[in-house]
């Protein structure tokens, strides 16, 4: 049988990593839902400045669906030396792309996997809509999982006015609401409730 202290020992070693990984958890939480206000109030973020992070997308997506005199009023919206720059690393993420469709076990398709989907995992667009649904959706997922590297998120994950009080209120609500169910499905909780209903007066 162990000794008393190494009990105690154990529970206050457990109750830290216990209440550590609630920490953590809650950060984790935080981050994201402050991420996701971001997004929420900066609709501007998933304009064509990405198109250089993601080429192959922005062409499947939004190109394609753009008329002649959109791509024209685009390509001089540019300017020549940002004109080059998209056309370069288009060409280049096409070569990419094949070279990994014949060594889909290389590094760098590893790499370009874990932020973003593979373009033959999204579904087709067919409309100007689908595409710039799917355009939004596959940027906010990479920007929720911090994959922009260009973007400074500290201006994000540690500003409090990103905060959504109204869902962090709701989260708290749910989670006081789950830990309440939890108790009662306990059979202490239970045993409880029952001791509870009882009035103490006894019928004859």
């Amino acid at each position: 049988m162990r000794p008393e202290s190494l009990q105690k020992e154990e529970v206050v070693s457990n109750s830290r990593d216990s209440g550590a990984s609630k920490g953590r958890s809650h950060r984790h939480t935080q981050v994201r839902n402050r991420r996701g206000y971001y997004l929420d109030h900066h609709p501007e973020y998933f304009g064509s400045d990405l198109e250089l992070a993601e080429p192959l997308l922005y062409e499947r997506c939004i190109r394609r669906f753009q008329s002649h005199v959109e791509r024209e009023t685009e390509r001089h919206s540019k300017g020549f030396s940002r004109l080059l720059e998209s056309d370069l690393t288009r060409s280049e993420a096409k070569l990419t792309a094949l070279g990994q469709s014949r060594s889909p076990k290389s590094a760098s398709g590893a790499e370009v996997q874990k932020k973003t989907p593979l373009l033959e995992d999204l579904e087709e667009p067919q409309s100007r809509e689908e595409g710039e649904r799917v355009w939004r959706q596959v940027l906010a997922q990479r920007f929720l999982a911090g994959h922009d590297d260009d973007f400074d998120y500290r201006t994000v994950d540690d500003n409090e006015e990103c905060d959504d009080r109204t869902k962090e209120e709701q989260d708290a609500q749910d989670a006081w609401f789950d830990a309440e169910e939890a108790s009662r499905a306990s059979p202490r909780g239970a045993a409880a409730e029952n001791l509870g209903g009882q009035t103490g007066i006894q019928d004859f």
